[in-house]
């Protein structure tokens, strides 16, 4: 169960921000409206909305798995920012941003099949050193 919940929460704080990222770029070309006191429009604010529930996901993540892990994992919402703007946005992705899409991807998968420090067996402090040199 644990598993599932860090799975469907990384995948959602990648998702909703992924999302977020889309409507701010097509709410930064949209008027606005009175409804938000003129600052933004709808787009936008739901942008903010989808942001603030990215965060929500993202602290819940945290419950289950260190900072590093979850920041690292979550890292995989900048390929697929990049995929979205290409594919929803239709704009264009150069042969250095895909380069860079898969060294995120191959670092992911790097950090995800790593040991975590905290599983290592720590050495043993229990027992004093002893000093083999000097005669007892």
């Amino acid at each position: 169960m644990k598993v599932l919940a860090i799975i469907l929460l990384a995948f959602l704080t990648i998702a909703l921000t992924v999302g977020a990222n889309l409507l701010l770029k097509r709410g930064a070309h949209e008027s606005t409206t009175g409804l938000f006191l003129n600052l933004v429009g709808w787009q936008t604010f739901a942008g903010f909305i989808a942001f603030g529930l990215a965060l929500i996901a993202y602290t819940l993540l945290l419950r289950f798995v260190p900072l590093h892990f979850a920041a690292s994992i979550t890292a995989a919402k900048f390929i697929g920012i990049v995929l979205a703007a290409w594919f929803v946005l239709h704009e264009r992705v150069n042969v250095q941003q895909w380069a860079g899409m898969a060294m995120i991807a191959v670092g992911i998968l790097v950090v995800s099949l790593a040991k975590s420090p905290d599983e290592e067996p720590a050495e043993d402090t229990t027992t004093p050193a002893v000093d083999e040199r000097s005669p007892s």
